[in-house]
């Protein structure tokens, strides 16, 4: 694109570029590509599933932050509460160390 809008042959760029381009990897066709990243997302899953969805998570992180925001934050007792009335089907024990699991993650870290 550069060498094309300032008018420059690709003879300049050539030795350049060469030896990169055969350094790389040649990029899967598109169909490959979605079972690729497929085969990436179950490489990433470790250890067991969420008890909790994200799309829950992130509700209820969302909730916290917000009560905090105004002044009117959460206690645990508040928090477990919310999370039974969202996933009825946990016990209240899977509900604490669901929510432990949640506020330790990376994502979360400095929101609650």
């Amino acid at each position: 694109m550069f060498a094309k809008a300032k008018s420059l042959p690709p003879s300049t760029f050539h030795e350049h570029v060469a030896d990169y381009k055969e350094s790389r990897a040649p990029l899967p066709s598109v169909p490959d590509r979605a079972a690729a990243a497929k085969a990436a997302a179950k490489r990433r899953r470790r250890g067991k599933p969420a008890l909790i969805s994200y799309e829950k998570q992130e509700f209820i992180i969302e909730v916290i932050v917000r009560a905090d925001r105004a002044n009117e934050g959460m206690t645990s007792l508040a928090i477990f509460d919310m999370i039974e009335v969202l996933c009825p089907e946990l016990k209240h024990k899977q509900i604490r160390d669901a929510f432990k699991k949640l506020k330790r993650g990376k994502r979360n870290r400095g929101r609650l």
